[in-house]
């Protein structure tokens, strides 16, 4: 990991591609399980299908499987930033 951006997150050098489960859907984004303990966020622009924020309940559900991996992690208290690499999964 490198130096903290003026928002306190660090870009992550975990390449690790997560299957992870959808939890929570909001206006915002999706909080997505990445299976190990910990929950990340994919804020509503990256989502692939997603064209406005407040319709990300009309392309995800919970309980959807997503493929994503770290992009950054927040140095004090640990959120999670997360990129898309598969949705819907085939």
């Amino acid at each position: 990991m490198s130096e903290s951006d003026q928002y306190g997150y660090i870009e992550s050098d975990d390449e690790t591609v997560y299957l992870g489960t959808i939890e929570t859907v909001t206006d915002f984004g999706i909080f997505v399980d990445l299976g190990d303990g910990r929950e990340g966020l994919l804020h509503w622009k990256s989502i692939p299908g997603c064209k406005d924020s407040g319709k990300v309940a009309d392309v995800c559900k919970k309980g959807n499987k997503i493929k994503v991996t770290i992009e950054k992690v927040h140095r004090r208290d640990e959120k999670i930033v997360l990129s898309c690499v598969e949705f819907p999964v085939h």
